[in-house]
């Protein structure tokens, strides 16, 4: 999802990038000199702008998937200096370039005798949303505040501008249903009476056989120092690949402050589970032991 996410946003910061080297040419003044050099800086301006902003949304990805692999106070830390980033960078980019341009533009048209101003109020639905058929840019400027908004009026502006309701909509979604799993799903573990143990749960099904248990036991303490590579961790479970002090590279099932836990060791990972009921789970472990043979 981090990794859709990024991709989709990068995708849509690199298309305004390039838009806005259709925007439309603004008359300043009648010097059509100056007309050329101010109509230049804002493609150029605004063009770097978006298309940083694209490269600083890869980063900030990055920075989000490793957020996702940690546990606790750190992931919370990290995935907070990313949304940080994410929100204030942009904004300050914004503000940059609005200030550079409008100095160059103050700068170049100080020695102009004739300064003209255009009037397009007819193309400004409710003053903020742009709507002109007839003007090819797909990015304008803002005509109040700072920045840049969208033309609706054209073919590519309406897909971005209808195109991220959709986005966001899919991204709300799949989060939440994410978080629905979580909460409301309930990992179970079955024996086929073949040698086999499978543990089903949406995305992390998981199954191995009874000959390759190494080791088998039944534990009273949550695993400490628990690092997240993928799954799902909230308050009350722990889900998917993890990474723990005691046992390393994990396949957890694990209801949080329900002990005991059960500890599984395969040759190359630990299989920990455990159900919300204290008996189902100690039930559960005498099956495991008495189908794999090992005793302890």
């Amino acid at each position: 999802m981090a990794g859709g996410t990024a991709l989709g946003l990068t995708v849509f910061f690199f298309v305004i990038a390039v838009s806005f080297n259709r925007m439309k040419p603004k008359v300043y003044t009648d010097n059509s000199e100056t007309n050329i050099l101010l109509n230049q800086a804002n493609r150029r301006y605004w063009s770097l702008l978006w298309f940083g902003m694209a490269i600083i949304n890869s980063c900030i990805a990055v920075i989000t998937v490793y957020a996702l692999s940690l546990n606790g106070t750190a992931s919370t830390i990290v995935w907070s200096l990313g949304i940080f980033f994410f929100s204030v960078v942009p904004v300050l980019g914004i503000f940059y370039v609005h200030y550079k341009l409008k100095q160059f533009e103050t700068t170049l048209l100080k020695g102009e005798h004739e300064i003209l101003y255009t009037d397009d109020d007819e193309y400004w639905i409710n003053g903020t949303t742009y709507n002109n058929p007839n003007d090819r840019s797909v990015m304008v400027p803002k005509r109040l505040g700072i920045g840049t908004t969208i033309n609706i009026g054209t073919k590519t502006g309406k897909s971005i501008y209808y195109g991220l309701f959709v986005f966001v909509a899919l991204l709300l979604i799949g989060t939440g249903w994410m978080g629905v799993q979580a909460d409301f799903s309930t990992p179970t573990l079955t024996a086929d009476g073949k040698g086999t143990v499978s543990i089903k749960y949406p995305m992390y099904n998981y199954s191995f056989a009874m000959k390759d248990v190494q080791e088998l036991k039944l534990v009273d303490s949550y695993p400490s120092g628990g690092r997240r590579t993928n799954g799902v961790a909230t308050d009350t479970v722990a889900i998917g690949n993890f990474k723990f002090e005691e046992y390393g590279k994990s396949k957890a099932y694990l209801v949080k402050n329900s002990p005991p836990y059960i500890v599984i060791k395969l040759p190359e990972v630990y299989v920990l589970y455990n159900a919300k009921d204290a008996t189902e789970t100690e039930r559960t472990y005498a099956e495991l032991q008495k189908g794999s043979g090992i005793f302890h």
